[in-house]
């Protein structure tokens, strides 16, 4: 029955406001269905033996340093040639809804977004609607704690 499994699916727009766990801060993020997985904004990112060191970045310009295990590295193809991901497992936390996805660490640095939602995270639990309106970087719903953002996402 296909009708009732998309009943328990939440519909999103094409931002959210989304909550990373493990580096306890609060994201504006691009919901892309044409991303096949999850990415995030990272700086200087070192691997040594199986562990990623890197700073996670929001765009209030928040940085929390991480350190998480190794999930993969891949070649990924894109407009601009190709490049080694790296990927580390993360919680996405979305209105009371927690998600672990694998999520590569890019410069993303020009662009808008520090993270993009791609269809690793969309998968079975999201449906999209682009007609909804964006979530507005300033719109704050949760209160700030030492230069991050709380994890309370409603």
């Amino acid at each position: 029955m296909q009708f009732a499994q998309e009943e328990k699916k939440q519909v999103i727009g094409q931002t959210a406001r989304v909550g990373i766990e493990e580096a306890a801060l609060e994201f504006v993020a691009r919901v892309d269905t044409g991303a096949a997985s999850t990415s995030l904004h990272a700086e200087s990112v070192l691997i040594q033996n199986g562990i990623v060191d890197f700073i996670a970045v929001n765009q209030d310009g928040a940085r929390v340093p991480l350190r998480l295990p190794l999930a993969k590295t891949a070649r990924v193809r894109n407009s601009g040639g190709t490049k080694e991901r790296v990927y580390v497992e993360m919680t996405v936390q979305h209105e009371g809804r927690s998600k672990q996805v694998c999520v590569n660490l890019n410069d993303r640095s020009g662009l808008t977004y520090p993270l993009l939602l791609g269809r690793n995270w969309l998968e079975d639990e999201y449906l999209v609607d682009v007609s909804q309106a964006p979530a507005a970087p300033d719109d704050r719903r949760t209160a700030s704690t030492h230069g991050t953002r709380s994890l309370s996402i409603q």
